[in-house]
């Protein structure tokens, strides 16, 4: 009898525990971090993926960019992760460099791909006739692939000259092999021509963008030097996910923005841009 009652209690008791904890596992908000990690197979890298690339890009952005990357070899990966580190600055070590490349290639490698990597078929209709076409298709592919470089050109459509002319001065500060003259050509011809083959009445991603930022001092220079490293797509939804309730975070991002990838930003600049963030978008 004192047997079946101790069993009894135990069991009670073991019930309740579990009913508890998923009580405390309910109540646990599911962020944009924890569904990211939920999608990402167990694996030595997976921690290391966390730590580092959402560190700078959020989850949603690093999803997106493994996704774009899917069917990549090794060697790609560990030149991309050797990117972040000596042109970025990430704080990886070089012992972790071979785990997370590893863990790249076995989740979102060659084994892994779903479907056929989309060719240059995609980025040559999206692009207007002309030389600069050529060049693009040589020499932008280089580094981000053609299915990559027409995401990136896709999401600035409708940026001006001088815009574009901000984007390809940084990616020869990156090593892009372009002469002085290329770049000209080129400003002028996404400028004038890019997207053309769209409907005037399509809404493009720098107008959209611009009608998402509130009119105020700051709101031309985010368009002007922000969207020289980010696409207008990934910079809205970088705002629209911002951390809420902290005074400090805008002044962070804007000056590690400046110091640290070299913004095209005078300081007066800065200053102006910090302050339109933190009145329109701090709560």
């Amino acid at each position: 009898m004192m047997r079946t009652t101790l069993f009894r209690a135990a069991t009670v008791g073991t019930l309740c525990l579990l009913f508890l904890a998923e009580m405390k596992a309910a109540s646990v908000p599911i962020t944009p971090l924890r569904g990211f990690s939920a999608t990402l197979p167990a694996g030595e890298g997976k921690i290391l993926v966390l730590k580092y690339c959402v560190a700078c890009h959020g989850p949603e952005l690093t999803r997106k960019r493994l996704e774009e990357r899917r069917g990549w070899i090794r060697r790609y990966w560990e030149d991309l992760v050797f990117e972040m580190m000596y042109g970025w600055g990430a704080d990886i070590r070089r012992e972790e460099v071979e785990p997370i490349a590893r863990y790249l290639e076995e989740n979102f490698g060659p084994e892994t791909n779903r479907s056929e990597p989309p060719g240059k078929e995609g980025l040559e209709t999206l692009l207007p006739p002309g030389e600069p076409r050529n060049v693009i298709l040589a020499k932008c592919t280089v580094c981000h692939g053609p299915e990559v470089t027409r995401r990136r050109m896709e999401s600035r459509i409708g940026l001006s000259a001088s815009g574009w002319k901000k984007v390809l001065t940084r990616m020869m500060s990156y090593g892009a092999s372009l002469a002085e003259d290329e770049m000209e050509q080129l400003s002028v011809y996404l400028g004038a021509d890019f997207g053309s083959s769209y409907s005037p009445a399509e809404k493009l991603p720098i107008q959209e963008f611009y009608s998402f930022l509130p009119d105020g001092p700051g709101k031309n220079l985010i368009v002007a030097d922000c969207l020289s490293c980010h696409g207008a797509s990934e910079l809205k939804q970088r705002i629209e996910d911002h951390p809420r309730g902290d005074p400090y975070y805008w002044e962070g991002v804007v000056r590690r923005m400046k110091k640290q990838w070299e913004a095209p930003m005078e300081e007066e600049e800065v200053d102006v841009t910090i302050e339109y963030l933190n009145a329109h978008f701090a709560g």
